[in-house]
């Protein structure tokens, strides 16, 4: 029998949490697109405004970091609040004990109190055991169910349209914008 406790990660868990994160990308097929350190999560998830906000569940025996969640807070125009789940990984050892389901409602319960009127996450089309969980518990599929495409901007063409990207107006159309 295993015994977890699920907690708010503290600066001191970054190390074994970006282990765990490097861990996911493995798992995920894609450990070359990981550019984590401890360092950087540190300092995006425990500053005055943190970008990102994380749970991690320690087994109690072992004291052993097993698994972990990532998740931030957004805006939907159309619903207001929403929490966004970015990561949930348990490590192999630690999985089918409800441990994930653990964490996930964890997530969910942060987002309730923070007043959030929804949660939105991703999942590959081939991690068949979580997508089956999510439909467990409500979660909806709106790519199937009303079409919408997950659409991304990385570094490298973030930079180009926020910098160079040349925007085509209209002959009789001026804009100025202040930021």
């Amino acid at each position: 029998m295993a015994t977890y406790l699920i907690r708010k990660a503290v600066p001191g868990d970054c190390e074994e949490i970006v282990r765990l994160i490097k861990e996911l990308a493995e798992y995920e097929s894609m450990p070359d697109q990981c550019e984590m350190t401890p360092e950087k999560l540190r300092a995006d998830a425990f500053c005055d405004q943190p970008f990102v906000h994380l749970l991690v569940a320690v087994c109690t025996v072992s004291k052993a970091t097993v698994a972990y969640s990532s998740f931030s807070y957004m805006y939907s125009s159309w619903k207001g609040r929403t929490a966004y789940l970015d990561d949930l990984y348990v490590t192999p050892a630690h999985r089918g004990s409800g441990l994930g389901t653990s964490l996930m409602q964890s997530v969910a319960k942060c987002a309730f109190e923070r007043g959030c009127n929804r949660m939105n996450w991703i999942v590959l089309s081939w991690n068949k055991r979580p997508a089956e969980l999510y439909a467990r518990i409500g979660g909806e599929n709106l790519t199937k169910k009303e079409n919408w495409e997950n659409i991304t901007l990385f570094q490298e063409q973030l930079k180009n349209f926020a910098t160079n990207y040349k925007v085509k107006l209209s002959a009789d159309t001026t804009v100025n914008v202040q930021l």
